[in-house]
């Protein structure tokens, strides 16, 4: 029984004890279904107290199709985002682990409103990638069910840069929409890929030059999107009714041979990725992606 199995009071320990996977390839589509058990509670550590029980993720529709920009080509979208990170935040905070850094993860979480203020406004969540032409944008779109937590989730962000940031602090504010979409400046893209360098191991990663990167944010309309500049931000906001993702033929075709109710849903336009990876439109040139790989190969060697 779930009461039985021993307490792991990782995030590793929250993973399912099994998946099972199916893949089909019928005429233009590859579809990919997988099952897991729902999230069963360990029993808690000898004196800690009993973990709360875990809520199975809800089966449904997407709620973000509609919203989401028809340029996507690709999206992974997740159900109750929010609940499922409470989840799995709940048994590790409640297992009494004496481990500093789960002590020190607690008390930030404290100050900022507990994992229930801090997480518990998000809805569905979707990771998304898009292009327009030669251009790729990408970001995330969370359904906002408490858009004064979300705004006040900003608001921290910014109070925490300008406290804490000094002189590298750098924002800006442009009213859009039914709102304002907050620009925070992460500095020029050659910086952001010499720092991914160097942690990911002294890669030899290509030049993509000094033009800045910004981050942007916004809260409106009942969600909450960020994306590194303001096409994709804008791009969401812009998205009518009817020219969504949920509007492309061949994602209303993947989706109803997937099955409409899921929990977790990923979705790829093949034939774009396939564009993408052979350098239409790709972000660096396909000489500079064949070294990056070489290197990364080497490093796994």
């Amino acid at each position: 029984p779930a009461s039985a199995l021993p307490r792991d009071p990782t995030l590793l320990g929250q993973l399912p004890v099994w998946a099972a996977m199916t893949v089909t390839v019928e005429e233009s589509a590859v579809v990919v279904q997988a099952v897991v058990p729902p999230g069963a509670t360990p029993g808690p550590s000898p004196g800690a107290s009993p973990a709360p029980a875990r809520s199975p993720a809800p089966e449904r529709a997407s709620t973000l199709a509609a919203r989401l920009p028809g340029s996507s080509v690709f999206v992974y979208e997740q159900r109750s985002l929010g609940q499922a990170i409470v989840d799995a935040l709940g048994p590790l905070l409640a297992d009494g682990s004496e481990d500093p850094t789960v002590g020190q993860l607690g008390q930030v979480l404290a100050l900022l409103g507990g994992a229930e203020g801090l997480f518990g406004w998000m809805g569905d969540a979707a990771l998304v990638v898009t292009r327009d032409g030669d251009r790729i944008d990408g970001g995330v779109v969370v359904e906002a069910t408490d858009e004064a937590k979300a705004t006040a989730l900003i608001a921290q962000l910014r109070t925490f840069l300008a406290l804490f940031g000094g002189t590298q602090a750098d924002f800006r504010e442009e009213p859009y929409g039914d709102g304002t979409i907050l620009f925070l400046d992460l500095g020029t893209a050659r910086e952001l890929v010499s720092v991914f360098g160097a942690a990911a191991g002294q890669l030899d990663l290509p030049d993509p030059g000094d033009g800045q990167v910004e981050l942007a944010l916004t809260v409106q309309r009942g969600l909450f999107v960020a994306g590194l500049g303001e096409d994709f931000v804008k791009a969401v906001l812009d998205t009518k009714a009817g020219a969504g993702l949920d509007g492309l033929p061949g994602y209303r075709d993947a989706a109803g041979r997937a099955g409409d109710a899921d929990t977790f849903q990923v979705y790829g336009d093949i034939d774009a990725a396939i564009d993408i990876l052979t350098g239409g439109g790709m972000l660096f040139d396909p000489a500079a992606a064949s070294a990056v790989a070489a290197d990364a190969l080497r490093l796994l060697g």
